[in-house]
């Protein structure tokens, strides 16, 4: 997707349990709604609310240079490497994990890629919690890091769930996941 819309949801304005024009607050649907009103038309919607680190979502948006996957190394990274990289670039920051792969370019750290036990759904094995690669656009990164993954740990099963409010799923595609459903 090349064209990107961008709305601002302040919380005044864009909740479903209170509101300064209604009592009632928005449909709880609304940003579903707006995405797939985007998505329909090619564009993709990124919904921004106000509790949220601008920086981090600005960084989302600035143009990276380009490498190559196959110019990097993978390695099994510590719990306080991961939680210092997710923390200053994920969006979520880091999360309680089992597994934590590190993708190197030129002996520095480019992306994080780490696993755990599946937190809400019990019938898989794994669940993929958190992806980032802040500085660069890594063609092939999400592939080597979850190759090794599924070489390493040879799972059975793995879920993984996607923030739609601010991407699409693209990862996902390219990992070879279907999507089971879509919430609000």
């Amino acid at each position: 997707v090349d064209k990107i819309l961008i709305e601002i949801n302040l919380t005044p304005t864009h909740n479903s349990t209170w509101g300064i024009y209604s009592a009632q607050g928005i449909d709880k649907n609304y940003h579903k709604e707006k995405s797939t009103i985007a998505e329909q038309n090619n564009y993709q919607c990124i919904h921004v609310f106000d509790w949220e680190d601008t920086d981090k979502i600005i960084n989302l948006l600035r143009h990276r240079k380009y490498i190559y996957a196959r110019k990097c190394d993978v390695k099994e990274i510590s719990a306080v490497e991961a939680s210092e990289f997710l923390n200053h670039y994920h969006l979520q920051g880091y999360a309680k994990d089992k597994v934590r792969l590190g993708l190197f370019f030129v002996n520095r750290l480019a992306a994080v890629m780490s696993s755990v036990g599946p937190r809400y759904n019990q019938h898989y094995q794994y669940e993929l919690i958190r992806y980032c690669s802040p500085n660069y656009y890594i063609i092939g990164g999400e592939e080597k890091l979850f190759k090794c993954f599924v070489n390493a740990y040879s799972p059975l099963s793995i879920i993984s769930y996607c923030d739609l409010s601010k991407f699409v799923g693209k990862i996902y595609n390219k990992l070879g996941f279907r999507c089971l459903r879509k919430s609000a």
